[in-house]
């Protein structure tokens, strides 16, 4: 049976014209169902045909960090800070990418000015579970797309 879904897995993708690695079938089982699954709505709902799933894991910016590097993914969590921390620029942003900064405490929270590399409705001060979320058009220039005040 498991032989029966991987052979019709490998034709649906074939004819959407995805090419599957070998090694992505050999190792196919139960908890491999809902990547595939997450794949096919990529394709047929979305239209997207890269085979990377990308998730959505927060990656922490550290206590002080002014410059936080943005080049390991799109959601960043500010961390409690010991002192008053202004978030200036960001380090190795990609162009065209959207980079979302969540408050992820109130004690001393990261702020981003309406000034200089970031063109904001308003400053920004990044509270518990306040969320903002920036394009980058280039490096060293960041446009805000929305915001959440929590």
């Amino acid at each position: 049976m498991r032989k029966l879904i991987v052979g019709f897995l490998l034709g649906f993708f074939i004819c959407n014209g995805l090419l599957f690695a070998r090694e992505n079938l050999t190792d196919f089982n139960e908890e491999s169902i809902p990547i595939f699954n997450e794949i096919i709505l990529k394709k047929l709902w979305f239209g997207i045909d890269d085979l990377q799933v990308r998730r959505f894991v927060s990656i922490t910016i550290q206590d002080g960090d002014t410059t936080p590097d943005v080049s390991r993914g799109n959601v960043f969590t500010t961390s409690s800070n010991t002192g008053a921390t202004a978030i200036s620029d960001l380090d190795n942003p990609r162009v065209g990418h959207i980079v979302i900064i969540v408050g992820g405490s109130a004690a001393n929270s990261s702020t981003i000015a309406d000034a200089n590399n970031f063109n904001l409705s308003a400053a920004f001060t990044a509270g518990l579970d306040d969320v903002l979320g920036l394009y980058v058009q280039a490096d060293n220039d960041y446009i805000e797309i929305f915001r959440s005040d929590n």
